[in-house]
């Protein structure tokens, strides 16, 4: 079996722009942490700005 990977508190590297519902952008290469796993996927910034329902191939994991 494989060793499974700790999902929430991960760091992500976005591959693709992306805007909330709110107006706020994202742009790609940005490093974000998953805070949610529910629906798609929910990110959160360093300065408190979050995103929900990502998509897992909209982000690539950061080791």
């Amino acid at each position: 079996m494989s060793k499974r990977r700790k999902i929430i508190g991960a760091k992500v590297r976005l591959l693709v722009n992306v805007e909330n519902l709110g107006g706020v952008k994202f742009e790609a290469g940005e490093i974000l942490e998953i805070w949610q796993a529910y629906r798609g996927y929910g990110l959160k910034s360093q300065d408190g700005r979050h995103i929900t329902r990502i998509e897992k191939s909209d982000f690539e994991f950061i080791d």
